[in-house]
């Protein structure tokens, strides 16, 4: 998790943002899912674009990834792929 954790705030600064702002920002969303995990299981609690199956918002995070944060693509996809129910 913590790795995961770091990616995001990586991925966050190449867009111009601290790590500590990408922190603070990403603790509210990350005590919600394990807060939801805990409370209706991993295959309920999926949110976000691939669960909706919104390929267009997918699209868009790879254009972005492939401009800003090339380095994390590779790992985009692939938690994407695993993400896939």
């Amino acid at each position: 998790l913590v790795t995961l954790v770091k990616l995001a705030t990586d991925m966050w600064q190449s867009f111009g943002v601290s790590q500590q702002q990408a922190t603070q920002a990403l603790l509210p969303l990350l005590r919600g899912t394990l807060n939801n995990i805990d409370n209706v299981g991993i295959p309920h609690c999926l949110t976000g674009p691939i669960a909706r199956g919104d390929s267009g918002t997918i699209k868009k995070h790879i254009l972005a990834l492939q401009r800003a944060a090339p380095g994390i693509l590779s790992t985009y996809r692939e938690l994407g792929l695993q993400t896939i129910p």
